[in-house]
């Protein structure tokens, strides 16, 4: 907040504690005169008299003093940590201003208002009556408490909203780092089976194809390392990156492996967790045809299913009971892909996964249509 937005704050929270003081001396000057005449004989009520005495000798001049108090709470603020020494200053300075407004009323009833009997009195003797006599001290500790609780209140208030921006600062920052990390271990777990995949061709000695997937690899990991430092893309980038993976495992399968992809042109444009389909297709590849004979088909399907992004990837591999055997845990892309749905988008996704033996396994992921505006926080 800036130094005038500050000042003006200040000066409205003043006013209306001021004004609220104004309001308790008006309703203990009405509760006062009922009392009076519940409880005394020959009582005669006087309520606009009297509020006017407590407005021009008791709350008139805290109109004047409300700037000190607020010079004093912004010098020494109420803090945890330091409070003892706020308070010590806080009571000096009420202190201070609780005589000036004795000695001052005192001054102005002796050679103004003061009665015949009460001319032989001095001014500070005046100002002793007001104090202690009128209770004129408990309503000046009555009036700075209701003022440095008023200005302190928004010291509080201004400290837990920075506690919030730097909880939420530190829980974002460690999101991303957690994200960082899951994104991290994706290149590595892809780069080990490719370099596997090129050593096989390798030790066949097909020297040619093993070249062609090493170029493409090449590819691929240059356009990885170009986004590594986004969190989101495009889907159409994604499908891209898929379709560079595809040409690199169509080296290993060849013909074997057709790819059926369909995707709306109406969700091309839509953000998506950057590497979140290449493990999914990886994941059939290795795991649904690493062991099948003959051909082996794989779909790829994205549409828009309200206000969801529906993603289906099926295969027609060997798939397996996974879930219901005990023994059966994830690997490092199920997995990765788990934790970063789960970091972005909390429990608004779904992620499931179904299988049988001979026939295959399906994964459907429905996402939140985000904004396109959404890469310009990146």
């Amino acid at each position: 907040m800036t130094e005038p937005a500050e000042r003006n704050t200040s000066f409205r929270s003043l006013a209306g504690a001021l004004a609220l003081v104004w309001v308790g001396f008006a309703v203990y000057t009405a509760l006062q005169q009922v009392s009076g005449m519940l409880t005394l004989r020959d009582f005669t009520p006087r309520f606009f008299g009297s509020l006017t005495s407590l407005t021009l000798y008791y709350w008139l001049p805290w109109v004047l003093f409300a700037p000190l108090v607020a010079v004093g709470s912004a010098r020494v603020p109420i803090r945890p940590g330091h409070w003892p020494f706020a308070l010590l200053a806080h009571s000096l300075l009420l202190l201070g201003l609780a005589l000036v407004h004795g000695l001052g009323i005192g001054i102005i009833y002796h050679y103004m208002a003061a009665s015949t009997d009460m001319a032989t009195y001095r001014p500070w003797q005046h100002a002793g009556h007001f104090l202690f006599g009128d209770d004129m001290l408990l309503f000046d500790m009555v009036v700075y408490a209701s003022l440095a609780a008023t200005l302190n209140i928004r010291n509080f208030l201004e400290i837990v909203h920075q506690q919030e921006l730097d909880a939420s600062k530190l829980s974002q920052r460690l999101a991303e780092l957690q994200l960082q990390t899951l994104r991290m271990q994706i290149d590595p777990h892809f780069l080990f089976n490719a370099m596997n995949a090129v050593s096989v061709l390798i030790k066949k000695g097909d020297n040619e194809r093993a070249e062609q997937t090493l170029g493409r690899l090449s590819s691929f990991f240059r356009q990885t390392l170009e986004s590594c430092d986004r969190h989101w893309v495009t889907l159409d980038e994604e499908l891209d990156l898929v379709r560079q993976y595809i040409a690199i495992v169509q080296v290993r399968f060849g013909d074997r492996l057709t790819i059926d992809e369909r995707c709306d042109d109406s969700v091309r444009a839509t953000p998506v967790p950057a590497m979140l389909l290449q493990p999914l297709i990886e994941n059939a590849v290795m795991h649904g045809f690493g062991d099948k004979v003959g051909p082996c088909a794989l779909t790829l399907a994205c549409r828009a299913d309200n206000d969801h992004l529906a993603i289906t990837v099926e295969d027609d591999g060997v798939g397996g009971t996974f879930y219901a055997d005990p023994r059966f845990t994830e690997g490092i892309g199920l997995t990765n892909v788990r934790g970063r749905l789960e970091q972005m988008y909390g429990r608004d996704h779904t992620f499931s996964l179904t299988s049988k033996p001979g026939v295959g396994t399906r994964i459907e992921v429905r996402l939140p249509l985000l904004p396109t505006a959404l890469f310009a926080t990146q």
